[in-house]
Order: structure tokens, then sequence, then C-alpha cells
């Protein structure tokens, strides 16, 4: 008779445990996508990666990068993508989910970008009237923005986050009520998502030109620049500045590039070493001007002087999204928009170039992913 074989051992058993700190640093690594499926592993995980701490960090690490609007579908689609802006890495491209709702009266743009948050903007058949809707395209949330007042003309001028509060808030300048909305004076309003309310910002201006359009508001050292405004038209050459903490406007003057050199569209805000700086372009030169006291006496100094050789397809600049990447690197646009460049500032030689389809369009804004849960879309959805 056979012996019976001892039965075989198994092995044994080890767990590995991950503590909360561990996982907070394996967490922050990941992309947004893999962080918000990281939330079905367990309740720890989930608990973690909610954490306001933990979300303000995840988002800091998060790459800037600028976005592309594709204008290849249909008329009231709006398809944004993203490249990172310090690479112009085309492999790296993926898409935003705007989830802005059908609007058969016109096409959806992109107005702002403000902490993970877009701003998109659909005008009516006779420019009239604004709908606006404030999305996360990384959480899918979205929220309608109500207009300022009663009035029918209304333009959204900025969206900022206003650091004593911790809200997020647009800046509108919209007709006086009188005459149904279409009377003679205007004023600047501001809305508080969180809050839900919407209030006016001093007194009325004079008559301005409302179907005036108005450029991307460009955000430094907590203010909001225009380098053209309706209220400015007639003030000369100036640049209307909006302090978000204190809400108040000022104007300051413009770089002395020269009366009837270059026109206002040829100038562009932007950053250069941490100071506000105000690219003025014309062909293929661009002059950098730098503010180095931007509240004290705010006088512009040029700090750059480029008369710009670009390789094909970028034979010239024109009007070009210029801004500041890094120290000694600037973004340039060509004048259709389908191609861009990295253009050292010290060695003056093109980096990194991208070239965009025919129907992409490389656009001022830049975006950086936000996985916040803002109480505001929250409450939108429940009504």
């Amino acid at each position: 008779m056979t012996a019976a074989l001892p039965e075989e051992e198994a092995p044994p058993t080890t767990s590995l445990q991950l503590n909360d700190d561990v996982v907070t640093e394996i967490l922050l690594r990941l992309p947004s996508a893999s962080v918000l499926r990281s939330h079905a592993v367990c309740r720890a995980w989930r608990a973690i990666a909610t954490r306001p701490g933990f979300l303000a960090a995840h988002a800091r690490r998060r790459p800037l990068e600028i976005i592309i609007k594709d204008g290849g579908g249909p008329d009231d689609a709006l398809a944004l993508h993203t490249v990172p802006l310090a690479s112009l890495d085309e492999a790296s491209r993926r898409c935003l989910q705007s989830l802005h709702p059908g609007y058969a009266g016109g096409r959806w743009s992109l107005a702002a970008s403000c902490d993970g948050l877009l701003l998109l903007v659909a005008r009516g058949p006779a420019c009239i009237e604004e709908h606006l809707l404030v999305c996360n395209p990384v959480t899918r949330q979205r929220a309608v923005v109500p207009p300022p007042s009663t009035s029918r003309m209304a333009r959204a001028c900025g969206f900022y986050l206003h650091g004593p509060s911790g809200e997020h808030r647009i800046v509108f300048l919209a007709n006086d009520e009188e005459s149904a909305g279409l009377g003679s004076s205007a004023s600047h309003h501001v809305r508080s998502l969180e809050a839900g309310e919407t209030r006016r910002l001093g007194p009325a201006a004079a008559a301005l030109h409302m179907y005036t359009w108005i450029p991307k508001a460009f955000g430094h050292r907590g203010n909001l620049h225009w380098i053209e405004h309706p209220e400015t038209e007639d003030a000369g050459d100036v640049v209307l500045v909006f302090d978000t903490v204190r809400e108040t406007f000022r104007r300051m003057a413009r770089p002395p590039v020269g009366s009837g050199y270059y026109a206002a569209s040829d100038l562009v805000l932007m950053e250069a070493d941490g100071m506000l700086a105000t690219a003025a372009i014309r062909g293929g030169s661009v002059d950098i001007w730098v503010m180095e006291d931007h509240d004290g006496g705010e006088s512009w100094t040029r700090r750059h002087r480029l008369d710009i050789d670009l390789p094909p397809p970028l034979p010239d600049v024109g009007w070009a999204s210029v801004m500041m990447v890094g120290q000694n690197a600037i973004l340039l646009r060509r004048l259709e928009g389908h191609a861009a460049a990295l253009y050292d500032l010290t060695e003056k030689r093109v980096m990194k170039q991208l070239q965009l389809s025919r129907t992409d369009y490389l656009t001022a804004h830049v975006f950086r992913d936000s996985l916040e849960r803002h109480a505001f879309f929250d409450l939108q959805e429940q009504s």
C-alpha cells in the first residue's frame, strides 16, 4: 500500500498595507481621470481623493495647457482640446468635454478659463442676448449663469477667483434698464456663482458701444486687464484694470510704443519674469515691454526687441497670441491660428513648432485640471 503524500503546503500570504501618506503621494501623481476612478477602489481612497487639501495639491501639479478650438463640427458644437503649454507636445493632446447643451440660436464659444472652470457663451441671432454656461470638463459638471439684470444688452467681461471669499465671480458690462435695456448708460455688475447673487459695481458709465467685442481679460497679481474695452474707447491709449480683491476699476497707460504705429489689436498682454508685460507686434517684429512696478509708478520698460525670422509654416507673426511660458520663452501664434512656435528669447531661435489642422484654432486661453466639486453645480443639479 502506497503511503499518502503529504499535502503541499500553501505559500504564505502577504498583505501590503499602504498608509494614507503613501496613498496620497501615489494619487497626487496620477492624471485626473485616474484619480476619479480611484474613488471606486475603497472608501479610504475616496476619502483621501476628495479632501480639499488633496484637491488643491493635485491641481497645482497638473500641467498648464493651452486650449485648441476644433471648428470642424456642426454649427452649435464646441470641441475643445489642449496641449501642454510648456512643450506643445502634440502626442499629449487631449479632448476637453465642454458639456454645453444644444442651442439653435447661435454657436457656443469659449469666453474665459479660470481655476479649472470654463465660461462658455452663446449669442442670439441679433447678438443682443448672451447665454452663459460654466462647466468643469474634468468632473463633468455644468451650471447656467443668469444674466446680470433685465437688460437686453450685456457682455461678460471677465471670470476670476475672488481671493478673500474664495468665490468664483463673473464681471459683466450691461446697459441700464431704461428703454427696455437699451438705455443711455451702462454699468458693471458682478455675479458670485457660490452666493447666487448679482450686484452692481459703482455708478453708471456714459453711453457705451455695447456691440463692441470685448477681448479676453488677462489676469495678473489679482487684477484683470483689458487692452480694449468699451469703457476706454474714447480715453486714449489706456489699459482698463480691475482689482479682483477690492472690485474696483482704474486705468493705466499703455506702453509708449509710438502713435499710429501699433493698433490696439497689435498689443497683447502677457507675463514676463513675474511682471505684467505687453507684446507689441507688427509683421515679424515683436517688442516686449514690462512693468516693473505694477502698483506704484506703473512705468513701462522695453525689455526685448525681436526681429523674428520664423521658418515655414510660420513665415510671419501677424496678429499673434504671445504669452510668456518661461523666463526666456514665448509662444507665437500665426495670424490664421493654425500654427504655433515656442521661441527662445535668449538664443533667438524656434525651440518647438506645432502644426494644427485647418479646422483647429489655437486660442489664447490656458487651462489646468481641477477635481474640486463646487456647491453651485450641486444646487443647480437639484433644482
